[in-house]
Order: C-alpha cells, then structure tokens, then sequence
C-alpha cells in the first residue's frame, strides 16, 4: 500500500502571483540589467584592445602581424619568464621640459602675502618609490628645484634623474616663502632640476608636510608622473593650503615636454636607407646642412589653436537608449591613452585604430567636444567600410565639427569629494585615490546611475542637457506666502454679507497673525494688544467701529 504521505502531489505555485517588488528592489534590478548590457556590449572590445596595447604594439593599426608574440617563438617566450625575477636596472635616455608657467592665487590668498610683504615662489621636488601603496611607503628625494612667482623661464628635467625601474614617481609642488632669496633666483639665466647635497627619506603621509629646502610649506599637492609612459601637454595642479596661518588656494598650470628618445638599432637602419634613398636624389639641388623634412611638428603653436577644456565620451548601448559617459581633460584615447594634439588628431585616431566602433562628433553649447561611441553592428572591411565611418564626420578647418542637435541624456558625476585643509587630510584623501584607482567601489554604481532617477532639463534652441552649473534657482517647490495671503484677501472680497470695513479689518488680522504667530492661549491677549497698537488709529477712525 503506498504511503498517504508519500501520494501528496506538490503543490504548483507556478499559476500564483507574486508579490510586487518595492521600488528599491527596482531600481537595483534595473541597474544590475543596465550593468549587463553595458558590460555585454563594449567590455569584450575593450579588453582586445588593451591586450593589443600589453603585447607592445608597434604599429597604429591594430592587425596580428604587428603583435611581438607573433615575432617570439614558444621557447623565448618561456625563458622571458625564467629571468622576470632577475630585475635588470634600466636608465631612462631622455629627460623632459616644463614650460609656459601660469601660476594663479585666490584674491584673499593674494592680498595676504601683499600685506605680509611676503614674495612667494614654487618648490618642486621629485620622489621615487618602490611598491603599490602610499600612505606607509618610504620615498627617496631625487631632485628639487626652486621657482619664483611669476616664472617665464623653461625648467629642466635631466635625463639622470628619471627611472624607468620606478613604480611609483611623484612630483611635489609646494609654494614658499622665498624673499630673502627672491631676487637671486630671478636673476637666473635658467631653472633645472638639481640633485639634494643630503640624501632624504620621506614617507608617504609626510610628503606635503616636509620641505626639502628646510622652508615651511604654505600650499601642497601632488603630481604622480608616468615616465615609462610619457605623455606630452597641458597639466594643472591645485594647491590647497596645508598651513593653518593661510586660507585661499594657489593654481599651477604648465607644458611638460619629454625629449624625444634615442632610436633603436631597427629605426636607426631604416633612418640610414632613408637619408640613402633622399641623398642620392636630391644631392645636387640641396646640401645635407639645409636639408630637413617637410612634416609638420605638433609642438608648433598656431593663432587659432584654443586650449583643450576636455572632450566627453558617450557610450552608446541598448539600442542607443542607454549611455555611459566619461570626460577627459585632454585629447586622448579612451582605450589606448593615445594623446593627439587636437580634436581632429583625435578623431582621426579614433576612425582608424578603433574601426570596431563607429564615432558621431559635434561641439555642445558649451564649446566642449562631445564623442558618441556605438559599436559596429557588422564589422566592414576594405576601404568601403573605413570611407563610411568617415563620412559621419564633418570636419572643417577651424578643428570644430558641425553643430547639431541631439536628445540623448547627460550624466555627470563627483567622483571625488574635497579633501581638508590640513597637509595629513590632503595627502590621505590622494594616497586613497590612488591605492583605489584600479578598484571598482561598490557605492561607484549608485552615484553613477543617480541621476537617471532625477528629472533632465534641456535647452529650447539646441535641445542640449542643461548641466549642473547652468541651472537657475527653482522655485516651484517653495512655500510663497505673499500669493497665499493675496489669495485669501481674494477670497474674503467675494463676500457679499460681510461690509468693507469688515473685510478690511479681516484682511489687517490675518496678516498680524501670519506675522505673529500665536502658538498658545496665554498668547492670545498679548496678540491683541500689539495688534491694538499697531492698527488702533485705524480701528478708531473707521466708520464700522464708531457707529
């Protein structure tokens, strides 16, 4: 006989409704599906391109022949990773430039070192260490260097005090008071980078704190510099006050130039066939001593050239329903970090080197170059394909694509909060950023998808997203009192059995009340005496009240 516990069927919920999730629980999902399609659609293209970049590209196309895996058979390969433990030292061959100084203060901070009689200068001291971490590592002092205010001279980098071995390398701006030394440090011809007369050892949390030159410091920050990578443009670093005696803050901007490395035994082979090749040519119509190529330099500065404000990258997904953006302050690649020197060199790139996407270009209503990348349905090959993604840019010569409307949502985010005023609050909060840079926070998501939860304005003519800082005062949200009460003296004279000076006696009490507000019966009496002070001549001569 079979078991009645056994012969109960399992009941079928499949028919039952569920209960409905609760609007955090939504939002979540939402996100979480938002994250998915965003991760489906570019992270796969995006992580071939930074394998590409790993494997040491050596040509602008990204194509297979060009990978050094592909040159490397197997057993190199395998004797590559014997000897990575044997760390050989390597000397960086070319320093670098820093150029057209521009250093700005706040009026207050201003104003204090001209009542102070206090002229102040700019010490730049650079540090190398060993690691990953800031705030417990040990740095050593490589070199300083002491500039006044104004600086309109060049300041030098050699190449010895640049290493490649280094994990971490970090330039210190410090602002100081150098008026007993001012005017010696202007009569100088040039400024360079000199080596310390006693070797120092500073550790993270204490770099904005110490001096190298023995002077206190007023203003700090911190500039990591990649030299395995160098990267040639504008850089701004603000200064905020480390000491308790100064308020304000101090903006340095400046050009860095690295010197053109030394050629490899390969370049230097085909530079000789080349000068071969052109010698044997032209030797009768130039000398060598006049003979230079004909290729434009993009350190060359032109009238019309506007310093870059930043170029925005939408990424296009879910049918174009969806973004993600990002800002860069200057023009370079997304993907590979490539740096072009203006918005068409960017452009350019973009269409060649990434031909897995597809790039629409246009200039905002902020003058600020916004980049809209979609991925290729169907990857076009040939020179078809490459003239077709082409044609979507309109180029002029002035560097500014054509304007034109669109209505895709803006999203712009803090990404960092500010730090505090004191050296160690400051150096913590930088430290943090850098520790965290390659970490994904799990707060990151919910900041970044805050605002498609709040309400988007757009601009009447161009259809742009208003930002941020373009938005006016909204007052439908606050409380008018003045249309309230305009409101109930409006109410009050649509009666018809109450007389004027009724009305008019009404309107004078709920204003007195609205102003004085009674919040207990022991108030009442005190009420009506002020309000038999403030309106008694009034009461008195009315026609109601001496009938």
């Amino acid at each position: 006989m079979v078991d009645a516990g056994s012969s109960k069927r399992k009941r079928d919920e499949s028919h039952e409704r569920k209960l409905p999730l609760n609007k955090e629980r939504r939002t979540k999902v939402r996100q979480e599906h938002m994250e998915e399609e965003f991760a489906e659609t570019y992270h796969g293209l995006t992580a071939l391109y930074k394998v590409l970049e790993v494997k040491h590209l050596q040509s602008p196309l990204f194509l297979p022949r060009t990978l050094s895996y592909r040159l490397d058979p197997a057993w190199q390969q395998k004797e590559v990773k014997e000897k990575k433990g044997q760390k050989q030292v390597k000397n960086a061959k070319a320093g670098a430039t820093m150029k057209d100084f521009k250093i700005g203060m706040t009026s207050d901070t201003m104003e204090a070192f001209k009542s102070q009689k206090q002229r102040p200068g700019v010490l730049i001291s650079l540090y190398r260490a060993n690691g990953k971490k800031f705030n417990d590592n040990q740095f050593t002092l490589l070199a300083t260097c002491l500039i006044p205010v104004p600086c309109s001279k060049d300041l030098t980098l050699p190449k010895e005090f640049v290493d490649l071995n280094a994990d971490i390398c970090v330039g210190v701006f410090q602002v100081v008071e150098i008026s007993d030394v001012g005017e010696t440090i202007a009569a100088q011809s040039a400024f360079k980078f000199a080596a310390p007369s006693v070797a120092s050892i500073v550790s993270g949390k204490d770099l904005l704190s110490t001096c190298a030159n023995g002077r206190k410091p007023l203003f700090g920050n911190l500039l990591r510099l990649n030299v395995s990578r160098r990267r040639v443009g504008y850089v701004t670093v603000e200064l905020p006050a480390i000491a308790s005696s100064v308020s304000g803050g101090v903006k340095c901007e400046f050009r860095i130039l690295w010197d053109p490395l030394p050629k490899t035994k390969k370049m230097q082979r085909l530079a000789s066939i080349c000068d071969t090749k052109l010698k044997s040519e032209d030797e009768s119509k130039q000398s060598d001593e006049n003979f230079a190529l004909a290729v434009p330099k993009r350190d060359v500065t032109s009238a019309e050239r506007k310093p870059c404000s930043g170029v925005w990258f939408h990424f296009l997904y879910h049918s174009m329903l969806r973004r993600m953006s990002e800002k860069r302050m200057e023009y370079s690649c997304a993907w590979c970090n490539m740096f072009a020197g203006s918005l068409r060199g960017l452009v350019a790139h973009l269409v060649s080197s990434h031909d897995r996407f597809r790039f629409q270009a246009t200039v905002g209503h902020d003058n600020i170059p916004h980049i809209y990348v979609m991925v290729m349905q169907e990857p076009q090959k040939g020179n078809n394909g490459r003239r077709s993604v082409l044609s979507e840019l309109e180029m002029f010569p002035n560097e500014e694509p054509s304007r034109f409307e669109h209505h895709f949502t803006h999203m712009s985010g803090k990404k960092y909060g500010p730090h505090g005023s004191q050296a160690v609050e400051a150096v913590e909060g930088l430290m943090q950023e850098y520790d965290e840079m390659d970490e994904l926070s799990q707060e990151q998501p919910q900041e970044f998808y805050a605002p498609l939860l709040q309400r988007q304005y757009f601009h009447s003519r161009t259809g742009a997203v208003v930002l941020d800082h373009e938005k006016n005062y909204d007052s439908d949200d606050d409380v008018d009192e003045t249309w309230i009460t305009k409101q109930s003296e409006r109410l009050l004279d649509e009666f018809e059995d109450v007389s004027l000076e009724e009305k008019e006696f009404m309107k004078k009490w709920n204003r007195h009340v609205k102003e004085f507000k009674i919040l207990a019966d022991f108030m009442v009496a005190s009420s009506c005496r002020m309000f038999a002070r403030n309106h008694g001549k009034w009461c008195v001569s009315a026609v109601y009240f001496t009938r």
